[in-house]
């Protein structure tokens, strides 16, 4: 028994597999199996609430990011634009241009490069960005890739023939592919496993050698607007089909073919990024579209200003890029158990504290923790075997800390055990938004 609720709480963040445990566990329990059933119901409608957002000042269109860690975040769009997030703080960037900024790929916080309209190519070196001579002033440069300081790839697309992929070695920077069609974003999980996507079913792919376009079916002629790389290495792209762009489209090719992930009769979808098993796609009018365990599916947004980039800064953040000068960042909530020791013996005295981070907007959640004491499962607050909720109500950006249990002692004649788990879980609304577990013993 202990074996099967240790291995429910090792696996409940492996989204495909978690409703089997709590099934399995449900049957063992037997009694139980109402108060695990809830449990069980509560996971698997889980949304992952937590986007919020933010006017920078200024009313230019963003449509840049960069991310290099959670507290260092990069965007530019008009007239130039470049903001700086590092500190909690975000702050304008001085530039030499004001035409549009349409990419910004940063290195490090001193170095980076941003592109858009005009062929307009600025490069930040030692903290300060300076404009490079056009390589042609009718390309408009609308995504970067930079691998390092001698490996960058900027895509775009001119009148004539179209699509270009540009690349820096260092030193120069020279065409290494064109193709007919606008380029619209780019992606990689590494040098050798490049992907790009563009207009009309465009679709090209660099193995580390050779450019190939992908002439494979897609279910409908789209315009592709963005491209994200998988955990296992494959292309997650998203678009709009053609020639009304009424119906949005989320596809991933994992070596046999084109496949829907997602489709609806709703325009403009011009963004996506996946971390592990974590993803967002946005669009037009704020929207957002959340990767679950029951697939991709529509989720409510805080802003109606549409989206033009998004990207995660791991499993538990992300930023995306607006009009109007906009920002959405995404934070989970997160609920964190710590015991102050991890062994006890009788009428020892049970301490435990729970934090408890609530980054969305003002919510009320309900806290319970749940023991499992040789064999008998106990619910806090209540302490008893019914299950029991604690409802709080926790202000936007809030983070409470709860003392559980203080003091209790902990009774005599149960025996001895060294793998028993205390869980906590912050639910909203019937929606599980993040759990911690700890576990102790006691002789």
């Amino acid at each position: 028994m202990l074996f099967r609720f240790n291995m429910l709480t090792e696996l409940l963040g492996r989204d495909t597999i978690r409703t089997y445990c709590l099934v399995d566990f449900k049957y063992e329990k037997g009694g139980f199996m109402a108060r695990t059933m809830v449990l069980f119901l509560l996971i698997a409608v889980s949304t992952h609430a937590g986007w919020t957002e933010t006017q920078l000042a200024t009313d230019a269109h963003l449509n840049g990011l960069s991310i290099l860690s959670s507290e260092e975040v990069w965007v530019a769009g008009q007239n130039g634009t470049i903001f700086h997030f590092t500190g909690g703080i975000w702050s304008p960037v001085t530039t030499p241009t004001t035409k549009q900024l349409k990419a910004i790929a940063m290195l490090s916080p001193t170095e980076g490069w941003a592109a858009g309209s005009e062929g307009v190519i600025l490069r930040c070196q030692a903290g300060v960005w300076t404009e490079l001579p056009p390589v042609d002033d009718q390309i408009s440069y609308e995504d970067i890739l930079a691998f390092d300081s001698s490996n960058v790839y900027i895509i775009g697309y001119g009148f004539l023939p179209g699509g270009k992929v540009m690349h820096w070695d260092g030193t120069q920077i020279t065409e290494v592919f064109q193709i007919a069609g606008n380029l619209q974003e780019i992606a990689a999980s590494g040098p050798d496993n490049i992907w790009i996507v563009g207009s009309q079913n465009l679709r090209v792919h660099y193995n580390g050698t050779t450019w190939t376009q992908d002439t494979s079916n897609l279910p409908e002629a789209c315009n592709l607007w963005g491209v994200a790389i998988d955990e296992n290495g494959y292309p997650i792209i998203c678009g709009n089909r053609l020639p009304d762009w009424d119906k949005c489209y989320i596809l991933t090719d994992t070596g046999s073919g084109w496949t829907t992930l997602y489709c609806n009769y709703e325009p403009w979808m011009l963004a996506i990024d996946v971390e592990e098993t974590r993803g967002f796609a946005a669009g037009k009018d704020g929207r957002l579209i959340e990767q679950t365990i029951f697939g991709w599916q529509r989720i409510t947004s805080p802003s109606t200003r549409q989206i033009n980039e998004i990207k995660m800064a791991g499993m538990a953040q992300g930023f995306a890029v607006c009009n109007d000068g906009r920002i959405l960042e995404y934070r989970e909530p997160s609920v964190d158990v710590v015991l102050n020791q991890r062994l006890y013996r009788a009428n020892d005295a049970f301490n435990a504290t729970c934090v408890i981070t609530n980054p969305g907007a003002q919510r009320t959640v309900d806290l319970f923790i749940l023991l499992d004491v040789y064999g008998t499962f106990f619910f806090w607050p209540a302490f008893s075997s019914e299950v029991s909720f604690e409802t709080q109500t926790m202000a936007a950006q809030d983070q409470y800390e709860l003392a559980i249990l203080p003091e209790f002692a902990w009774p005599t004649g149960v025996g001895s055990a060294d793998g028993i788990v205390f869980w906590g879980a912050l639910i909203e609304q019937g929606n599980l938004l993040a759990y911690d577990t700890e576990t102790f013993g006691w002789e």
